[in-house]
């Protein structure tokens, strides 16, 4: 009787063991998964920038410094001037350059939207736009003005977009850093996740000793972090 209850429980615990094994499994094959999905998407991103490079940059080394962008931006005027001075205090050297506005909405069917950055037609005056949403309170104001100002500089610089270690290390701190994937979710669920959104969420919300050194290397040549009230 005794043998039987003994083999009972080993077979028990066995089988318990096996399906927690199991799901760890599942779990990590689902997230390889996601992660392989995400890198594809990324090579895809990687072809275009570099076919926008060669049309419109001409070179591979167009946008790479503050020098580039004082020559070759239009200064732009009329923008509030109290975004001005939040911009200036965060170090985005060359937000005279974009069409920056407020806008009492910014509507999107899947999830709220505190800020948009419109890269717009190569030659148009209305283009390089940043549109910020009111409401929000000025710690809030300064993450989302750093996050659309980075996509200026990642879409006007062909040294960004053709930099593979920056693009490697992105997804590696993407694959490390759970939050990072919970943060970039709202986008993965609608398929637009790129690697301006991981460069714009890593510099702007993950502390240093969570950044991979060349990825906060280049966030620090555009935005001056410490000003800014970094989330994870």
């Amino acid at each position: 009787m005794k043998k039987v209850i003994v083999i009972a429980i080993v077979l028990t615990i066995t089988a318990a063991t096996s399906l927690t094994a199991g799901y760890y499994y599942n779990q990590a094959y689902n997230l390889k998964y996601q992660v392989e999905e995400l890198e594809l998407r990324i090579s895809r991103a990687n072809e275009n920038a570099q076919g926008w490079a060669n049309e419109f940059a001409g070179q591979t080394y167009g946008g790479a410094n503050d020098e580039w962008f004082e020559k070759n931006a239009k200064t732009r005027t009329g923008q509030p001037e109290d975004l001005l001075k939040m911009a200036d205090e965060i170090g985005l050297k060359h937000i005279r350059k974009t069409n920056l506005a407020y806008v009492d909405d910014l509507n999107s069917s899947t999830f709220e939207v505190g800020g948009v950055y419109d890269n717009g037609d190569y030659n148009s005056p209305d283009g390089r736009a940043i549109r910020i949403r009111k409401d929000w309170d000025n710690t809030t104001k300064r993450t989302i003005l750093a996050h659309e100002y980075l996509h200026y500089i990642w879409f006007n610089s062909a040294a960004l977009q053709n930099d593979f270690k920056l693009e490697q290390r992105l997804v590696h701190m993407y694959d490390s850093i759970p939050w990072l994937r919970d943060r970039l979710s709202q986008y993965r669920n609608n398929k637009i996740v790129s690697r301006t959104e991981l460069f714009s969420y890593a510099c702007t919300e993950i502390s240093d000793s969570y950044m991979d050194e060349y990825v906060l290397q280049q966030c620090n040549k555009w935005v001056n972090r410490s000003k800014l009230t970094l989330r994870y």
